[in-house]
């Protein structure tokens, strides 16, 4: 019984852990001149949101405001949920890079006023290393939505 006792010490442990999740995720976003710049990562089942964004004064003067950032730790089940929802809207058909639509003359500054946004994701299930400057996949807002909405971000 004492040897018993000694095994379900050291067993139980290992059989009550469950495994890590080997998924990462990474995306990021920012538009309107840079004005407004949104992070998303998810490595070893934990998760963090960062708000970084600029606001105006009465003035009109841009003033940066402090980072918004929240963090929670996630289930493997949340997590695949997650890149299930990816998935489906087609993230792992995206082309690498989206290339700036009418990139600046020489001598010139091109601005963007659209999204510009990385996304990366290792899993299990989707590989993909995507980015865009001024240009996106055609479903880009459909995973500004998901991520949003599983961050529990609100509009800003």
């Amino acid at each position: 019984m004492k040897y018993l006792s000694l095994i379900l010490v050291f067993i139980f442990p290992v059989l009550s852990h469950a495994e890590e999740s080997k998924t990462q995720l990474y995306f990021t976003l920012n538009y309107f001149y840079q004005a407004a710049n949104y992070e998303f990562y998810i490595d070893k089942n934990k998760a963090l949101y960062i708000d970084t964004h600029w606001d105006t004064n009465e003035n009109g003067d841009l003033l940066l405001e402090p980072p918004k950032w929240s963090s929670r730790d996630l289930s493997n089940e949340e997590i695949d949920k997650l890149i299930t929802k990816l998935s489906n809207v087609g993230v792992n058909q995206w082309k690498a890079k989206y290339p700036v639509v009418s990139p600046a003359k020489e001598g010139e500054i091109s601005l963007c006023h659209r999204y510009r946004y990385s996304l990366l994701i290792k899993s299990s299930t989707v590989n993909i290393e995507s980015r865009g400057e001024c240009d996106s996949p055609e479903k880009l807002k459909d995973v500004i939505k998901i991520m949003r909405e599983f961050f529990g971000v609100k509009n800003t």
